[in-house]
């Protein structure tokens, strides 16, 4: 049964008469006709007593009317979720994060994904780099925040910003009041660095930096992210590079001081290609007006 008939049909139904029916739903009055007759053929019985003036309902019409306007919401309701499904506003986005991403301005970008679009389920997966590339690849994740550079073909990402670094330290070592530092300043001293597992390419980065200074770090590995590399720094473990400017990294006792030259991760936003459904297309079209921008997935 086609929505417009019902429609058809109440107008009718409410004017007592075909023509005034016709000209408020900018139709002819045989075109209203024809469509009623095929309403009624779908039925199977007369809906109007059309031997009277004005034109009455019939038993079967007064029920019709009597539901007509609860199937017509019904229908639109319908017709709005599929509408609100087909722009990414309904349903559930599995997303994945690796723990260094938790910090800085992630979590408020989809909290804001979260008020802009409330019928959307966001499931939060908090995983290391490896197995979220492979849920990825796999269907089992739709998007990931990641700060690597995947490799799988059926994978697409971009940059999203840059998180400088600054060098961690306990508030009492000899070098907390500095200015700046660099990292040739620690040589003498162990490097509090997570698992190369969590996040491969930030510790690349990490070990490469100090190569390039010119030597090889004694590392102490945490089994965590940022928060448990300020708490061994805390407990004089070591120093650690922690972002800069986020300052939900904290720890009692633990100071940042600035680095030259200076590094920082790329976090990237990572989802299956070639078609990504509706949800996603929202997310990254919301992530790009929260960033000023996606780049084309080259960073």
């Amino acid at each position: 049964m086609e929505t417009r008939r019902l429609e058809y049909f109440r107008a009718v139904a409410e004017d007592g008469n075909f023509s005034r029916a016709a000209a408020r739903l900018n139709m002819t009055q045989p075109a209203l006709s024809q469509q009623i007759q095929r309403l009624e053929q779908e039925i199977g019985a007369d809906l109007f007593d059309r031997t009277s003036r004005p034109v009455v309902l019939t038993d079967v019409g007064e029920r019709l009317l009597v539901h007509s306007a609860e199937l017509l919401d019904h229908v639109r309701s319908i017709e709005r979720l599929r509408t609100a499904a087909g722009r990414g506003e309904t349903g559930t986005l599995r997303i994945g994060v690796i723990p260094a991403m938790l910090f800085g301005g992630l979590p408020a970008r989809l909290r804001a994904f979260r008020r802009r679009y409330p019928d959307v389920h966001v499931s939060l997966h908090r995983t290391d780099t490896a197995p979220l590339l492979d849920m990825l690849e796999a269907g089992r994740l739709d998007v990931g925040f990641v700060h690597a550079r995947p490799e799988p073909p059926v994978l697409r990402f971009s940059a999203l910003a840059r998180s400088p670094l600054a060098v961690a330290l306990p508030a009492d070592h000899p070098l907390a009041s500095a200015t700046e530092l660099r990292l040739a300043d620690l040589r003498a001293e162990p490097l509090v660095l997570f698992p190369r597992q969590s996040a491969p390419e930030n510790v690349d980065t990490v070990l490469s930096a100090c190569m390039a200074e010119g030597f090889s770090p004694r590392v102490v590995t945490t089994s965590g992210g940022y928060a448990d590399q300020a708490g061994y720094v805390a407990a004089g473990l070591g120093w650690a590079l922690l972002p800069a400017d986020v300052d939900g990294v904290h720890a009692e006792d633990v100071v940042r001081v600035p680095l030259t030259p200076g590094i920082a991760f790329t976090e990237r936003v990572v989802w299956r290609s070639p078609r990504p459904h509706s949800r996603v297309r929202a997310l990254l079209a919301h992530l790009e007006e929260a960033y000023s921008g996606l780049d084309d997935g080259r960073a």
